[in-house]
C-alpha cells in the first residue's frame, strides 16, 4: 500500500483536488469523501477509485429504476454502494412504492457509514445494508434490478467471471442489470501492462464482451463524473448458438501465449468495441 501512494501520490493529489470541486454537485458530503479516502488507502484495488461518483453517473445508472405503480414488491440489489450516491438515487427514484432494497457494501467502514446515512429507510424494513462480498450472498429470491458500482477493471478475470454469473442467476427474466466503467480505460490500459497481467486484464475484458451479448446492450456517456464513465444497461436474455467468442483457452508455451495476447487484444478491440 506504502508503495501504491508513493509511486502514484500526484496522481493521487489531483485527481482527489478535482474530487473537492466535483463536491459541489456531488451528493457525499466532505466528511463521506474523506471516509471512502480513507477506504481506497486501506484497499485501493478493492475500492477502485478516488473519489464517489457524482449525481450524474448516479441519475443515469438508475434512471430505468421508476416508482411501482402495482401492487408486486420490486427487489433492487446494489453491489459495491461505496458512500451511496447511487443508493440515494434508487430510493428517490422509487418513493413511496412497494420495494425490497439491498445494498451490498463489502468495507466495514463504509457500510457502517450507509446505516447511519440510511437509517430512516432501514427502519422501515424496505433497505438492508449487507457487509459482505456479493459472491457470498445468497437470498431466497432473485431481483428485478441490479445495479453494479464494482471497479470490473480493477479485478482480475476469474473474479469478474464469478460476479458476472452470480449477477445472471440473481436477475429475473426480462430485468435489467446496469453497470459502468470509465471511459477509455478498456483500451488505454493494455498499454501499460507486460505479461501475465497483461493477458490477464484481456481476459477479463473478454468475459465482459461475452457477457454483455447475452443481453439487449443501451450504453450511455457521462461526462460529468471523475473520470467520464459510459453506463451500460443490459436487458432480457439472448439465447444465440452462434454469438461469438471472445477468447480462447490459455496455450502452453511462451511463444503461443505472446500470440494468444495479441489475438485476445485483437478481439476484444474488434469484436467488443466501446460504444463510444
Amino acid at each position: 500500500m506504502d508503495t501504491f501512494c508513493r509511486k502514484n501520490r500526484w496522481a493521487l493529489f489531483l485527481v482527489f483536488s478535482f474530487s473537492l470541486f466535483q463536491s459541489t454537485f456531488a451528493h457525499s458530503s466532505l466528511k463521506d469523501r474523506m471516509e471512502f479516502l480513507g477506504s481506497f488507502f486501506k484497499d485501493p484495488y478493492k475500492i477502485g477509485s478516488i473519489t464517489p461518483s457524482s449525481v450524474y453517473l448516479a441519475k443515469e445508472i438508475t434512471k430505468s429504476i421508476e416508482e411501482n405503480k402495482n401492487d408486486r414488491k420490486l427487489r433492487i440489489l446494489e453491489v459495491g454502494a461505496g458512500t451511496g450516491v447511487f443508493t440515494e438515487a434508487v430510493i428517490k427514484n422509487l418513493g413511496d412504492s412497494n420495494y425490497v432494497f439491498d445494498v451490498i457494501e463489502i468495507d466495514e467502514n463504509l457500510s457502517l457509514l450507509l446505516k447511519k446515512n440510511f437509517e430512516k429507510e432501514i427502519e422501515n424494513g424496505k433497505v438492508n445494508i449487507i457487509c459482505s462480498s456479493i459472491l457470498d450472498w445468497n437470498p431466497e429470491y432473485s431481483y428485478d434490478y441490479i445495479v453494479s458500482g464494482l471497479p470490473f477493471n480493477y479485478f482480475d478475470c476469474e473474479a469478474v467471471k464469478e460476479i458476472l454469473n452470480k449477477y445472471e442467476s440473481m436477475i429475473n427474466n426480462g430485468g435489467l442489470i446496469s453497470y459502468f466503467e470509465y471511459f477509455g480505460m478498456s483500451k488505454l490500459k493494455p498499454y501499460f501492462l507486460r505479461g501475465d497481467r497483461k493477458k490477464d486484464f484481456l481476459e477479463m475484458l473478454s468475459i465482459i464482451c461475452e457477457f454483455k451479448e447475452k443481453f439487449q446492450v443501451e450504453a450511455k456517456f457521462v461526462f460529468r463524473n471523475i473520470l467520464p464513465a459510459v453506463v451500460y444497461h443490459l436487458k432480457g436474455k439472448e439465447d444465440d448458438p452462434n454469438k461469438k467468442i471472445c477468447y480462447n483457452e490459455p496455450a502452453s508455451s511462451n511463444e503461443s501465449n505472446n500470440k494468444e495476447i495479441n489475438l485476445k487484444e485483437q478481439n476484444v478491440r474488434e469484436g467488443c468495441k466501446e460504444e463510444f
